[in-house]
């Protein structure tokens, strides 16, 4: 069953010690028994986020590395819908709340997945509150 979409926020909290969190461990915790929805760019936004982090020393290649593999092991579902169908809902939610194209690509596949959506990111999370998108642990 899927249980919520995860944004990349999350997922981040769980290879950087110093954006651990409650949340981000709850629903690591709740993949043992569920799975996940994520847009198609999630892993592209995760190897942009593993770049990133190997060029300011905060990993070293072979973490990066092992993370890939950890994240390919976990029961993601990766949305199959044709992205031009959703571009200009996407860009829509973008323009209305602010948010970056990425960001609004979540909220849209919750909205029409009719699933919480985890994440970390604060406009995203009041995004989803002004769109009525239930977010995955606290509110």
């Amino acid at each position: 069953m899927v249980a919520f979409v995860l944004d990349c926020s999350v997922a981040a909290g769980w290879f950087f010690g110093d954006e651990a969190s409650p949340l981000a461990e709850s629903a690591l915790d709740a993949l043992r028994s569920e799975s996940a929805l994520v847009p198609a760019l999630f892993f592209l936004e995760v190897a942009n986020v593993l770049a990133v982090g190997e060029r300011r020393g905060r990993l070293k290649r072979l973490d990066s590395d092992n993370i890939m593999r950890f994240l390919g092991m976990l029961p993601l579902q990766v949305d199959t819908r044709t992205p031009n169908r959703s571009i200009q809902r996407i860009l829509d939610l973008a323009r209305s709340h602010s948010l970056t194209s990425y960001d609004a690509a979540y909220l849209d596949l919750a909205m029409h997945a009719q699933l919480p959506l985890v994440t970390l990111d604060e406009p995203l999370r009041k995004a989803a509150r002004k769109c009525g998108v239930a977010l995955y642990g606290k509110n």
